[in-house]
């Protein structure tokens, strides 16, 4: 049982996805301890809060049309552009 190109395409894909969050956690990082001299711990966890919203909706959309077979954005772009 070998690696197929399936396996490196799902792995290529997973990857993609996180490199992108890459940028987010590295300007929390930076921008968090600047809160916290501060003492303004509000504002970190007001972004942190809807930070979590919307990656609850986002995970909540793609699990709902997973199960549902509802039609995705990614699909609805390519049935309007030409090709």
């Amino acid at each position: 049982m070998g690696v197929g190109s399936a396996d490196t395409a799902a792995t290529s894909r997973a990857l993609v996805i996180c490199v992108a969050g890459l940028p987010a956690f590295a300007l929390i990082k930076v921008f968090q301890p600047g809160f916290f001299a501060r003492e303004d711990t509000k504002t970190p966890l007001r972004f942190a809060a809807l930070a979590a919203l919307i990656a609850g909706g986002i995970i909540v959309y793609f699990s709902l049309c997973q199960i549902t077979g509802a039609i995705r954005l990614a699909d609805l772009r390519r049935a309007f552009t030409r090709s």
